[in-house]
């Protein structure tokens, strides 16, 4: 069976859903612009997949945590300026944090359990409101809303 791995992050358990400002205009805070995004990009996976499984298509859908990965992505925060030396000595290199990427695509134990939450390559629990059916669906029709499609689904 085919997968979409998305890449998530344990910060989506810091995520909001305010549709009412989706874009974060009013107030925009880079930490919580991301867990945002990661919180719609576990929303938007469980959903994905769901559809999948409806229309019959042989392919599921997976977001990976893949943990406290050493990039870019601390440059500039108050962490890299204060102890720079944090990330290199506790945080996992990108080639170990490639390692849960992987397993998502290519493990013959997520057979047929699509819509799963992955860290440290095991099926685990995401956040509470990841499982609400209606935040899936607004937030799908939100996206359809801002891509300017109307239908979503398989070609016949």
């Amino acid at each position: 069976m085919a997968r979409i791995v998305n890449v998530s992050s344990c910060a989506h358990v810091l995520g909001t859903t305010d549709f009412e400002d989706i874009n974060n205009r009013e107030t925009y805070i880079s930490g919580r612009a991301y867990a945002q995004s990661k919180l719609a990009l576990v929303l938007f996976t469980k959903h994905l997949d769901n559809l999948l499984k409806t229309e019959n298509v042989f392919v599921q859908a997976h977001s990976v945590h893949p943990g406290m990965v050493n990039t870019d992505l601390f440059n500039g925060t108050v962490l890299k300026s204060l102890a720079p030396w944090v990330p290199a000595l506790f945080f996992k290199d990108p080639q170990q944090g490639a390692i849960p990427i992987v397993y998502a695509c290519l493990s013959s134990d997520l057979e047929g359990k699509g819509g799963t939450y992955i860290t440290n390559c095991q099926v685990t629990a995401s956040s509470k409101i990841t499982y609400s059916i209606e935040l899936q669906e607004r937030l799908f029709n939100i996206t359809k809303k801002l891509l300017k499609i109307e239908q979503f689904g398989v070609p016949n």
